[in-house]
């Protein structure tokens, strides 16, 4: 009983990463598609 809800637990934190990594990654892209933007206005 105890182990199944530790094993549902680290299921939960994992996803919750994954997400986070998600958005942090589209977050990181965005601010390069900005930045070459902003250089190319200047070249």
């Amino acid at each position: 009983m105890f182990h199944k809800e530790i094993l549902e637990y680290n299921g939960m934190f994992h996803e919750d990463i994954t997400i986070f990594w998600g958005q942090l990654f589209h977050v990181k892209h965005y601010i390069v598609l900005r930045l070459l933007k902003f250089i190319k206005c200047f070249t």
